[in-house]
């Protein structure tokens, strides 16, 4: 139990009792804490980070139950330890209960043998279960965000919202007004049609050799698996099913524009390693619904502009 006074002229009697952190998991931990007060609370939050002088995220709470505050700290990387410190305010100031750590679980992950050139990971980056959707990430992001539109987007010029003004992977595609091309009609693009390793949010977050399929790594696990359609912990998706028997689980974890998550538990949307064929500004994705493989079956007009959030799959060579 401890508390800390801040820019107060008087303290009345608060105790201030930080819990255990329960329900630690790959990416999640829950703390709480129970706050004794003659008077009102009118503000709660947790701030916590991975350094313990610099907790930069918050955690805003607007009620509790019989003094007792808990919240469910989410999007946390595994094996990493997290300081957090719970702060509320009075008519008389501020308080600061002592700062805690917790460590999250460790993720190792694994790879399944479909039968086919490479080993298919069992879960999407970011989760922690088959079924799970995890985090969804901009095609050659390596960190989910709030909002996902070209403003926001890692390679976009500065200043710039228009998707002719991509800084990084570019090919001759004849989009003559893009930055990729002089006032002449040549092309000065870099020439980059597959991701590299420090954009690879799966070589990123799972180290190598993981990584992101290309396109015709994700055309192979089509054409040589058998796709049925199924619900797991009321998840929807398709079991894949390769040439030897072995399988994994794709969920429909939709995709995410602007602030909102689409199609959920409809859609999948998974980026690939590669550029759309057509243009440099889309990325080529695996995409499907309960009916179909791709839009109406048809992979080669599978891509979508490059802002778009999606889940990611890994393989391994």
């Amino acid at each position: 139990m401890a508390f800390l006074l801040i820019g107060c002229t008087k303290a009345p009697q608060i105790s201030i009792d930080i819990h255990d952190v329960t329900e630690i998991t790959e990416s999640t931990a829950t703390v709480s804490a129970t706050v004794s007060i003659p008077g009102e609370v009118m503000s709660f939050r947790y701030d916590y980070g991975t350094s313990q002088t610099e907790l930069n995220k918050s955690i805003n709470l607007l009620f509790a139950k019989d003094g007792l505050y808990k919240a469910t700290i989410s999007t946390l990387d595994p094996g990493a330890t997290y300081y957090y410190q719970p702060t509320f305010s009075t008519k008389d100031g501020e308080y600061s209960g002592e700062i805690r750590s917790f460590t999250t679980k460790s993720f190792i992950p694994t790879a399944v043998d479909l039968g086919l050139s490479v080993k298919w990971g069992t879960t999407n980056v970011g989760a922690y279960r088959p079924e799970d959707g995890g985090y969804y990430y901009a095609w050659g992001e390596i960190e989910p965000k709030d909002s996902y539109n070209w403003g926001t987007y890692k390679w976009m010029q500065e200043g710039k919202g228009d998707p002719l003004c991509v800084t990084k992977y570019q090919f001759p595609d004849t989009r003559y007004m893009s930055i990729w091309y002089d006032s002449n009609q040549n092309f000065i693009g870099d020439g980059k049609r597959v991701l590299e390793a420090e954009d690879d949010v799966a070589t990123v977050k799972w180290g190598k050799p993981w990584r992101t399929p290309t396109w015709e790594e994700c055309v192979e696990l089509m054409e040589k698996c058998t796709w049925t359609w199924e619900q797991i912990n009321g998840h929807n998706g398709y079991n894949v099913t390769g040439p030897n028997g072995n399988s994994i689980f794709l969920p429909a974890a939709g995709c995410r524009t602007k602030n909102d998550i689409n199609s959920l538990n409809t859609i999948g949307c998974y980026w690939t390693a590669s550029l759309f064929w057509q243009f440099s500004y889309t990325g080529a994705e695996l995409y499907f619904d309960s009916a179909s493989l791709g839009w109406n079956n048809d992979w080669m007009g599978n891509g979508y502009a490059r802002l778009r959030g999606q889940t990611v799959r890994p393989v391994s060579d």
